[in-house]
């Protein structure tokens, strides 16, 4: 397997993350898509970013999307790096207003109504929230009208492993030691030695 090569990592192009960490979020998304037909390979791919050229990406995730470089906040990650492969036909400047849209997500709040819409039909998302397959495909759209035939808040992160759409650019993994992520973290809650204490400053005095 070939050596992560950041040169190959274009703006406007997007990185999938495989499940190979585990975490009760991925594995929700991992058995959705597989419950909505997504084969047993390309659901394991549970999150996707896109690109903005080299190590920089834009991470849609709680609490609000931000820059990210993807050796430090996904070492350890399996990934498969993805082209559009209407690129090839469009002019290079597309591609980039592709990442410029997906940058002009950086700092929103992450749409966890959105996310438990795949299980819970009932809800209605945000329209100004976005979550991460929901942010790429937007960014996408916003050049590529139509494109993978989805809208949006319907789109998973498997969508883009679709190779009537994509092109599989690179796949491995992302050099070092993951980092273990507290399921309170995720949830926006603070552990602290007299308690838990969410986000908003309430305490829920327990020991643990």
């Amino acid at each position: 397997m070939d050596k992560l090569d950041l040169d190959l990592f274009k703006m406007g192009y997007f990185i999938v993350y495989k499940n190979n960490l585990g975490g009760f979020i991925g594995e929700a998304i991992e058995e959705t898509q597989r419950h909505v037909g997504f084969d047993k390979k390309d659901s394991r791919f549970v999150h996707v970013e896109c690109s903005g050229g080299g190590p920089r990406s834009v991470n849609i995730r709680h609490p609000k999307s931000t820059a990210i470089d993807i050796r430090d906040a996904h070492a350890g990650r399996y990934i498969k790096l993805v082209k559009f492969k209407a690129y090839d036909d469009a002019p290079e400047k597309d591609r980039f207003k592709v990442a410029y849209n997906s940058a002009l997500l950086c700092n929103l709040p992450y749409d966890w109504l959105g996310v438990l819409k795949f299980r819970l039909r009932f809800l209605s998302n945000k329209k100004t929230l976005p979550f991460c397959s929901e942010g790429c495909l937007w960014s996408l759209q916003g050049v590529f009208k139509g494109a993978l035939g989805v809208d949006p808040p319907n789109c998973m992160p498997a969508d883009f492993l679709n190779l009537d759409w994509f092109e599989v650019v690179w796949e491995g993994f992302i050099p070092g030691a993951p980092k273990k992520k507290s399921p309170w973290k995720i949830l926006g809650i603070n552990r602290t030695p007299g308690g838990t204490k969410l986000k908003h400053g309430i305490m829920i005095t327990k020991t643990f």
